[in-house]
């Protein structure tokens, strides 16, 4: 017998908190925006790097006059991982690197006295054609609709959202939560979700937990009066708010008291689908991987970490560069939901002996498994180029 209770029906909060920021949850219109155009000689130099970067032709872009990165204009996972990595990179080491070439998987960037060779490998190779083709409609469909560059993460399994009203629902609450962010700030887009909690018997004083909050079971303990089981699989990553999740808690022990035995309460919540604010002008780039190639990531990861490395690393040691930086891409709903350095921990080290960076991208964060105390200064070398 299914049963919905009131509080279920009550439109959900969204508290925020961290390094989230705060935005309504509402609708937005979904007229479709114009290219972005620019005019002048320092909006030409501009077009000309990001499309270098891009890897885009600047001859037509000149010629259209049109924005390298338009809202018709794909990035690549490489491309947002490069950046993020740059930027944590310069940040950290208060240095000034900066692109000077692409390379097939990656890149060299030069800051004046040194230069740094990049790799940006996948942990999960996709070829379900499929999945991609569906990412790319809903890529077109969420930068036509927004001005800027975003990064889309999406949360290892979940779907892509599909059909009306949910696909233009999720398009506006993108461009509501994109268009208050500044260079690389991050938040969250509300995909809507329902939990299901069944109610087993009035005895003992535990839930049982499936999908995404289940490291939390502990956490209903002695809140609750009976056995329940709690289905949160269609939650794969909550919003990262202590508030919010002592919030959904609360809802669900609330529910729980208006059950009986055999009953089935739907409680509504949200999954959090990170957007990330980039440097360019505009195009949107989601990074993710369908349901199937993340159900089972350990031994992938384990498995393809080492290749990645065997491949990667001869050839970044080959390379004419003070340093060498292997970023590998994960997809995980979180990052501290990582395997990759627990993986890193059983390879032999002459596997990455001579890189002097190895990290992690994912969820719009960049982690290091390997780095340097310091980036010394290359004797007679120019100076940093700010």
């Amino acid at each position: 017998m299914h049963w919905q209770n009131q509080a279920a029906n009550r439109p959900p909060k969204y508290p925020t908190a961290g390094l989230f920021r705060r935005h309504r949850h509402c609708t937005l219109g979904r007229e479709a925006l114009p290219l972005l155009r620019e005019e002048g000689p320092a909006a030409t130099s501009s077009r000309r790097y990001n499309a270098y970067v891009a890897g885009v032709d600047t001859r037509l872009m000149e010629r259209e006059r049109l924005s390298p990165l338009s809202s018709h204009s794909a990035m690549s996972e490489a491309t947002v991982v490069l950046e993020l990595f740059l930027d944590w990179l310069n940040s950290g080491y208060s240095r000034h690197f900066r692109l000077a070439e692409r390379t097939e998987d990656g890149a060299i960037a030069e800051d004046g006295t040194s230069r740094i060779a990049i790799e940006v490998r996948p942990l999960i190779e996709v070829d379900d054609q499929a999945w991609l083709a569906a990412r790319e409609a809903l890529r077109q469909r969420l930068g036509e609709e927004t001005p800027g560059a975003y990064a889309l993460w999406v949360p290892a399994g979940a779907q892509l959202p599909a059909g009306e009203p949910l696909l233009s629902d999720f398009a506006a609450h993108f461009r509501e939560a994109a268009v208050r962010l500044g260079p690389h700030e991050r938040s969250h887009v509300p995909l809507p979700v329902t939990l299901l909690l069944r109610k087993n018997s009035d005895q003992g004083n535990v839930v049982s937990v499936s999908g995404g909050l289940n490291m939390h079971w502990a956490r209903f303990t002695d809140l609750v009066r009976g056995t329940y089981d709690l289905d949160s699989t269609r939650l794969h990553r909550l919003p990262e708010s202590e508030e919010h999740l002592e919030g959904l808690i609360q809802r669900i022990v609330e529910t729980s008291k208006q059950m009986s035995a055999g009953q089935v309460a739907e409680i509504e919540t949200i999954d959090a689908w990170t957007v990330q604010r980039l440097d360019g002008e505009a195009g949107v780039a989601i990074i993710g991987a369908p349901p199937t190639a993340t159900a089972d990531m350990g031994l992938a990861v384990r498995r393809n970490f080492r290749r990645i490395l065997v491949e990667a690393g001869p050839a970044l040691r080959e390379t004419n560069v003070e340093f060498r930086a292997l970023i590998v891409i994960g997809y995980y709903a979180r990052m501290e939901q990582e395997g990759a350095t627990t993986a890193m921990r059983g390879y032999d080290p002459a596997l990455y002996a001579g890189l002097d960076f190895i990290c992690l991208a994912a969820d719009g964060l960049v982690k290091p498994l390997i780095q340097p105390a310091a980036i010394p200064q290359t004797p007679g070398g120019s100076g940093p180029q700010p």
